[in-house]
């Protein structure tokens, strides 16, 4: 993860409150946090940057791709925030405010960086027993495979497989909401894979 941070000038990337070179320090909190309350106070850090209710940005894009690198080393009682945090990025609030039903760019990017992500969505969807870090990681899967085409087949098929599974009968809602979004995008033309 830490090459990861390094990658980006934070300092001079764009948020909506243009402090965003305080991210690193609390990424790296959340990701190595141990305890629950540690890990919720960097989310609140990381949150007063890039509040969910607002439009990404270029830190949003960046805080993405580290937390998708951090994600391997996070402890099982707080991965759930990281997750969470890369749903409300994934699910890029300020789309519903434009109507168009199209990705900003900067929702583009941020999703690009998401993506990488993927399997290790798969691996805690499969594995996991928290519920919110599930609930997250079906999220996660389906805005992969509603963004990324060559993805959209996969993320089917693992979402299909995962409601097969004895302890997912509690998410059978939000797995089928889920395959019908993917479903309509393969019907719409995406690649089969």
């Amino acid at each position: 993860m830490e090459l990861e941070l390094k990658r980006h000038r934070w300092s001079s990337l764009d948020s909506p409150y243009d402090d965003s070179g305080v991210l690193p320090d609390a990424i790296r909190q959340l990701c190595a946090a141990s305890d629950r309350q540690a890990a919720e106070l960097a989310v609140t850090r990381i949150s007063r940057v890039l509040p969910t209710h607002e439009v990404l940005s270029q830190a949003s894009v960046a805080t993405a791709s580290a937390l998708v690198s951090g994600l391997w080393r996070c402890d099982d009682t707080v991965v759930d925030l990281v997750l969470g945090l890369l749903a409300d990025m994934a699910a890029g609030f300020e789309e519903e405010e434009s109507g168009d039903g199209e990705y900003s760019a900067v929702h583009l990017e941020c999703l690009k960086e998401i993506s990488l992500g993927f399997i290790a969505y798969v691996e805690i969807l499969e594995t996991s027993s928290n519920v919110d870090a599930r609930t997250a990681c079906i999220d996660l899967i389906t805005a992969c495979g509603l963004a990324t085409e060559w993805l959209t087949r996969r993320a089917a098929f693992f979402l299909e497989s995962a409601s097969r599974l004895p302890d997912m009968r509690d998410f059978a809602d939000v797995i089928e909401n889920s395959l019908s979004d993917l479903r309509e995008r393969i019907r719409e033309g995406g690649p089969d894979l």
